[in-house]
């Protein structure tokens, strides 16, 4: 954990948090003393995990809207821009 938090510039309890993260999550799981491996995952639980993933971002993205004074609509019609992007 140290060797990825040196190159990825990030402290240690950072890592593990992002690790924690991934543990909770059921995307990897830890043997003590051994290392973390990747959870093998069924595609239900990983539409979860990425649907919730592009939740946080969107809702992190209206949040940033509406704090510059766009309206929802203004909000839901970026949106759909962004949808009709190829």
């Amino acid at each position: 954990m140290r060797t990825l938090a040196r190159q990825l510039t990030v402290s240690v309890i950072t890592t593990r948090r992002a690790y924690d993260e991934l543990e909770k999550s059921g995307l990897i799981f830890t043997r003590a003393g051994v290392g973390s491996f990747v959870a093998e995952a069924d595609c239900g639980q990983m539409d979860t995990v990425r649907r919730e993933h592009v939740r946080t971002l969107l809702g992190e993205a209206i949040s940033a809207g509406r704090q510059m004074g766009l309206t929802d609509d203004q909000l839901r019609a970026l949106v759909e821009e962004e949808l009709a992007r190829p």
